[in-house]
């Protein structure tokens, strides 16, 4: 192999792209605390608080136009001629968590993700291992604006407080290499031959309390689906261009909205790594609404709305946790059938090593009927699955939903943000801290469609996302409604609940609400604890600030069932 030629591993050629990034993290967590059944210790001093910054990328590196089978290589059996090196400029965005003393490191660190890349794990820039003085292979990235949160249009880095609906618009330019042409090497490796540069302009409807401009521009790597499906965007970047509110293309007619509940049903398959495996919902619900013309002639439906919290699966090898699937803006449909590209569903899910998530649209008309009592949406969606750096592959999902006026679950599709979040509706809203595992589970829960498992053993913390305060009906007193489960191997000792609230707005951080004992009350049930909040604390509830959270503390001994929480709430 000559020195003027690019070698990258054979398992790269059609891979690349990455999941969101947080560049900076620190965890809202009380990390250091120790409980006992002696007592409470007190936390530590709080970690810096952490904040949302918007950060704009000026890019220039070398890329390859087309990759070639090399058979005289020993190792690498895929490589970039030197005919095909060359060099591409563009402007892009990343939205990035971080701290007053670490702005300005960690927005140059989110502007280098379009540099980063090695022999293993590909990343955003698969030539980025070879980028070394001497080398033809050149990459820059310097940060030409960074706008903190305190700035942001809600739904560009931070979700909104209260729902407008999917009033809000994204424009967004995706970039990178368009896979036009495939070729196989001789042990059936697929590679691109032909990669023409490509930017591409399109935007989206959503709503910014429940979405991210920026996990929709990035659109899971992918080009925007067209009639052949959707395309793996090579040598991936994107933009935000800007978030508009309230903006007139998203306004949708109002109607009269009839809410299906979903049930504990198996709901059609999904197909990633040429494996297939059923998908089956833990529980959800779709909104329907009418539009006929003047004369009640002619009639069409439109999904409005549709959330599902899947059952984990495995695919290709990859476990799949606590996935869920929301559509992002209402879809309209015509003679019984949604357009393809007229709907965008995103996935997201925990897989081992971080947080996924996926943008999905379908290739062909998604059917959807609905009636006084019952509605179904019939269908196939297709995206990326991207389990690690390495692992991009096709992903589809085959739909067959049903949802009935009858099902309990019909009325969680009129919870506010607010109540999804206290009532720990979706884990999108809730992480697992310290010894921590977390999950949704539809047998066991006081109000709403789901109770929040909360694994582990001993000392374990989860934290809430942050949302704007005062929150709707706030009191001196919180409650928190608890499943203490049975087989415990200590009757004397059932362990603790605390709660904590941080404001960095407030200078609030991991602040002490309370502790709730569980030693006396019966096992197998839930059972109510109430936390009378603090004069300070209760201060900062009742005033403005965008970026509270709550965290909570669970120190029980392990058992054969976790724990269960619901219905956080004002008493």
């Amino acid at each position: 192999m000559s020195d003027t030629s690019v070698s990258v591993r054979t398992d790269q050629k059609t891979k690349g792209g990455t999941s969101r990034r947080v560049i900076g993290w620190t965890s809202a967590g009380p990390l250091a605390l120790v409980i006992s059944s002696c007592g409470l210790i007190k936390p530590p001093p709080p970690p810096e608080p952490t904040f949302e910054e918007f950060v704009t990328c000026q890019v220039t590196r070398t890329e390859c136009t087309n990759w070639v089978e090399d058979d005289t290589s020993v190792i690498d059996e895929v490589n970039c001629p030197s005919s095909a090196i060359g060099t591409n400029q563009f402007t892009a965005t990343e939205c990035v968590t971080t701290t007053a003393s670490t702005s300005a490191n960690d927005a140059q660190a989110a502007c280098n993700l379009y540099c980063n890349g090695n022999e293993t794990t590909g990343g955003l820039y698969p030539l980025g291992f070879l980028v070394k003085p001497g080398s033809n292979v050149l990459c820059s990235a310097a940060v030409t604006g960074n706008v903190p949160q305190a700035q942001l249009t809600p739904g560009l880095c931070t979700v909104a407080a209260t729902s407008p609906g999917a009033t809000s618009l994204a424009s967004c330019t995706i970039g990178g290499r368009l896979c036009e042409n495939i070729e196989s090497t001789e042990d059936g490796t697929e590679f691109c031959s032909t990669m023409p540069e490509t930017a591409i302009n399109f935007s989206k409807c959503f709503d910014p309390s429940q979405f991210l401009a920026e996990n929709l521009c990035e659109n899971s790597l992918q080009f925007p689906p067209n009639s052949s499906g959707t395309t793996l965007d090579q040598f991936p970047w994107w933009r935000v261009n800007n978030v508009t509110p309230n903006a007139s293309a998203c306004a949708v007619a109002a109607a009269p909205l009839t809410a299906f509940g979903i049930g504990a049903v198996s709901i059609g398959s999904a197909v990633a790594f040429g494996t297939t495996v059923p998908l089956v919902a833990k529980g959800g619900f779709m909104t329907t609404s009418t539009h006929c013309d003047a004369d009640n002639e002619f009639c069409s439906t439109t999904l409005n709305t549709l959330q599902v919290q899947l059952a984990d699966f495995t695919v290709g090898g990859f476990t799949v946790r606590n996935p869920v699937a929301r559509l992002v803006a209402p879809a309209a449909s015509s003679l019984g059938s949604i357009p393809a590209g007229a709907m965008t569903l995103q996935v997201e899910a925990d897989l081992a090593l971080g947080h996924a998530l996926m943008v999905m649209a379908p290739a062909q008309p998604v059917a959807i009927s609905a009636s006084g009592t019952s509605a179904s949406l019939v269908g196939s969606l297709s995206g990326m699955f991207n389990a690690n750096l390495e692992d991009v592959a096709p992903f589809s999902l085959a739909l067959n939903v049903s949802g009935s006026t009858t099902s309990s679950n019909a009325g969680c599709s009129g919870e506010t943000a607010q109540q999804q979040l206290l009532g720990f509706e979706l884990l999108q809203d809730w992480t697992a801290g310290q010894g921590a595992t977390v999950a949704l589970t539809p047998d066991l829960h006081t109000q709403g469609c789901f109770g929040m498992q909360v694994g582990g053993s001993g000392y374990r913390t989860v934290n809430s996302t942050q949302f704007a305060t005062p929150l709707a009906g706030t009191t001196s007193t919180l409650a928190l409604d608890v499943f203490i489960p049975p087989n415990q191997p200590n009757q004397s000792w059932l362990g603790a609940v605390q709660l904590y609230l941080s404001c960095p707005s407030a200078n609030f951080n991991n602040q002490y609400i309370g502790q709730a004992e569980l030693t006396g009350k019966p096992v197998g049930q839930f059972s109510t604890f109430t936390y009378p909040i603090p004069g300070p604390i209760e201060t900062v509830l009742k005033g403005s600030h965008p970026d509270c959270s709550f965290s909570m503390a669970v120190n029980m001994n392990q058992t054969p069932t976790p724990p269960v929480v619901d219905n956080l709430r004002f008493q």
